[in-house]
């Protein structure tokens, strides 16, 4: 059209396969040195992971009268991953065996989401851009050494706002506000233990949930010269955080993994000077 419209998609497709292999020692002795009292435990880990990773996206943007731009497009990302943990234990010097928490974790998560944002200008020093996106999450985990199965699924929307004030040349306040989703890892999620030494385990909660933060700033811009300095005042409020939380079970050994707790606010100001030393520099 006159005005000017334009459309582009993009696709990416990755595969990855990896294997990793660790031998964890454990020695102990007695302080007499009595070899009735030594002890070894060994520890092997052999850990094989595949993932396929398709994602595609498509973007249009069409310019609209008064200077005004509208922007949305669609994007989905589809993830599979097989990662199957092979633990055994060996005490002093005795053969490597079996250890049940040994463990295949096949893991796909779809992402379809959807947005569109408007951004223009009231008059010449007020200007303005707002936006929606909405997500939908489909994710599947099977332990299938543990013969479980865990599912999730949601939709959410997350509204944008951006005003921006220009007081003169090189002077400006804004005001922005953003709703923001942070998903679990796989790690995060998959019930396969890593071993980090005899003591310390860490392991994966599959009914973590994701966590939500909504983001207010204010913002002030100044320029000189040769110095530009950006400040901004921001409240940040969470739900649904992330949290780790460490158990000690009868064997003495620290477990490791990440809960859903409450809520979580943060208020803090930023400060940044940019200062141009001479022509190059």
């Amino acid at each position: 059209d006159t005005l000017g419209s334009k459309i582009s998609a993009d696709v990416d497709f990755t595969i990855m396969d990896s294997e990793r292999s660790s031998l964890l020692d454990n020695r102990s002795w007695a302080g007499n040195n009595d070899p009735e009292l030594s002890y070894t435990d060994k520890s092997q880990t052999l850990n094989d992971m595949d993932y396929n990773i398709f994602t595609a996206k498509v973007d249009f943007t069409k310019a609209l009268k008064g200077g005004k731009t509208l922007e949305s497009g669609l994007k989905g990302s589809w993830v599979e991953s097989d990662n199957n943990l092979d633990l055994s234990r060996a005490q002093n010097e005795g053969p490597f065996e079996q250890d049940p928490n040994s463990n295949r974790f096949i893991y796909n998560e779809n992402v379809l989401a959807a947005y569109v944002s408007l951004k223009g200008s009231f008059n010449e020093k007020l200007s303005y851009q707002g936006g929606l996106r909405g997500e939908y999450s489909d994710i599947v985990g099977n332990s299938v050494t543990l013969n479980q199965v865990n599912k999730q699924n949601y939709f959410n929307l997350f509204p944008s706002a951006f005003l921006s004030y220009t007081l003169g040349q090189e002077n400006d306040i804004t005001l922005n506000y953003t709703r923001r989703i942070s998903r679990p890892s796989i790690w995060d999620l998959a019930p396969i233990y890593r071993v980090r030494d005899q003591f310390n385990l860490s392991i994966g909660n599959p009914y973590l949930q994701p966590e939500f933060t909504d983001s207010y700033e204010f913002g002030y811009m100044k320029g000189w010269e040769r110095w530009l300095l950006n400040t901004t005042v921001y409240h940040r409020y969470s739900t649904n955080i992330e949290t780790r939380i460490t158990t000690i079970n009868e064997d003495n050994v620290a477990i490791q993994r990440r809960e859903n707790a409450d809520t979580r606010s943060s208020t803090g100001f930023e400060l940044i000077n940019q200062i141009q030393v001479s022509e190059r520099i």
